[in-house]
């Protein structure tokens, strides 16, 4: 076995005490012919997770590096978290997998590692994944069906399919992310810098397990703060990636637009309403404003079917009105 370090695995962890070891074993039953580590980095949690960290690098040494901060990094908003992982990242490859999702196969990191040495055009290997939720979150098809082929950015731009437990990336690429401060979120980031400087595969066989948790950011999609964040996200997306600025971008956009919007004319916040509308009609996709009456008043009636008829019953009434084609 080569000494030197083959993949990084990345592990950001911040109040996952009731899951991290279960993430931890699936770092350290991994079954290589080559070497790897996991840096993982507690982001000062106010929980246990400290402790179970040092408890898994006593006894993993070899694998289990440990960062513990004593001050809260991520909500600096300097980008002083990328900075640190950044430099811990030694390996030819870097994995990634935060501390509340797990691997489940033993083979993961070889099979991905595999792919990539014997396909040097190709950035980045993701694979399937099961996904379990935690009690506050209803378990939804996050990913939609996977298939072993190239993946290319329209698709993964207009329906998200990659578990973010599941990125095994080229190092170099891993590094060359860029850093906006529009950014909410990191791993379409990430995925989209593979795309600018090669080719994505996935391998469709489950190999690990992204945990839907009240606090996931995937499936989030309600409320205003979740709003402002996606377009935010979104604008610095167009502006650093030219992969970005298509239609389906575009459309994501325009449904967090219409969403925002709809919630601050529901509760009768007309300034702010008018200021989105405006940042809305200059925004860089097509303007379809003259759509969102309609689309104000089928949410309306929707939120009250679900208040009359109970969650279970307007979740199959909305169902049901998607196969006929009345949602469209």
């Amino acid at each position: 076995m080569n000494n030197e370090i083959m993949v990084s695995i990345n592990c950001l962890v911040y109040n996952h005490e009731p899951y991290l070891r279960q993430c931890l074993e699936g770092f350290v039953m991994q079954k290589t012919n080559f070497k790897f580590e996991a840096i993982v980095h507690d982001d000062c949690s106010t929980d246990g997770s400290a402790a179970i960290i040092k408890e898994y690098a006593e006894k993993y040494p070899d694998i289990i590096k440990p960062i513990l901060e004593t001050e809260n990094q991520y909500s600096k908003g300097d980008g002083s978290l990328v900075k640190i992982m950044n430099s811990h990242m030694t390996g030819k490859y870097v994995a990634m997998c935060e501390g509340d999702d797990f691997w489940t196969d033993p083979t993961k990191l070889q099979c991905q590692v595999d792919f990539l040495e014997s396909h040097p055009d190709y950035t980045m290997c993701f694979h399937d994944a099961y996904v379990k939720a935690e009690p506050g979150r209803d378990l939804y098809d996050c990913f939609g069906e996977l298939q072993d082929r190239e993946y290319r950015a329209p698709e993964l731009i207009k329906y998200w399919k990659v578990p973010t437990c599941s990125i095994v990336v080229r190092r170099e690429v891993f590094l060359s992310r860029p850093n906006n401060p529009k950014y909410r979120m990191g791993d379409n980031v990430l995925v989209m810098t593979c795309l600018t400087h090669g080719k994505v595969w996935c391998i469709a066989k489950k190999m690990g397990t992204y945990r839907l948790t009240p606090t996931s950011w995937l499936g989030t999609h309600t409320g205003k703060k979740n709003c402002y964040d996606f377009i935010s996200h979104y604008k610095g997306m167009i502006e650093d990636f030219p992969l970005c600025r298509c239609k389906e971008m575009y459309k994501n956009m325009e449904n967090q637009y219409f969403s925002l919007m709809f919630l601050l004319f529901k509760e009768g916040n007309i300034d702010e309403f008018n200021r989105v509308k405006e940042d809305y009609l200059h925004y860089p996709g097509e303007n379809h404003y003259s759509k969102f009456k309609r689309y104000y008043f089928y949410n309306a009636f929707r939120i009250a079917i679900k208040g009359l008829l109970g969650h279970t019953i307007s979740k199959k009434v909305s169902r049901l009105k998607s196969i006929m084609g009345l949602n469209k």
